[in-house]
């Protein structure tokens, strides 16, 4: 049998790069306000402040997405990634609407699951590399009887929409 790519992690690569330099720029202003607020001798809260907000960007925002996608393909190349072929069944795409707490509007996030054989996938379409690179090299969208090769680790067993896609192909 052959195999056609739809999509590969490592090939795709790490796209959150941006917060380094928003964490850096905020870094450079937290510095300067520090400064300022030292040639005065007044209170540190607001550099502070900046100095967390720089923090986070850097290592919350862009530092654990990093690592977790170099964590998952390390495990794709060690060859712990589990994988499945078979044909897809149960494919949906929803849309779920929640209100927010505040009572304004309402937070709407579209949710993409499906079955290959018996094993269940669920992704948050905003978020999932798999359907980011869907969008810029206009991949063909998942549809049922589509025989499938899909490699992928099981952060919690169990739980379907912990399964990270690693590896996506099409059996010709």
């Amino acid at each position: 049998m052959t195999y056609d790519t739809l999509f590969d992690l490592a090939e795709y690569g790490y796209r959150d790069g941006a917060f380094w330099l928003i964490g850096a720029a905020i870094g450079v202003v937290a510095l300067i306000a520090w400064a300022i607020q030292r040639h005065r001798r007044g209170r540190q809260t607001v550099p502070g402040f900046l100095a967390f907000a720089a923090l986070f960007c850097s290592v919350g925002a862009g530092g654990v997405p990093m690592w977790d996608h170099h964590r998952l393909v390390a495990e794709y190349n060690a060859g712990r990634a589990l994988v499945v072929e078979g044909l897809v069944s149960s494919h949906s795409v929803q849309l779920h609407t929640t209100r927010r707490s505040d009572g304004k509007g309402y937070d709407r996030r579209t949710w993409e699951s499906f079955r290959v054989g018996e094993i269940a996938f669920g992704f948050d379409q905003a978020t999932s590399p798999v359907t980011r690179q869907a969008r810029e090299k206009q991949l063909p969208g998942l549809a049922d009887g589509q025989r499938l090769r899909v490699h992928y680790v099981d952060d919690s067993p169990g739980d379907y929409s912990q399964r990270r896609i690693v590896r996506l192909e099409r059996v010709q």
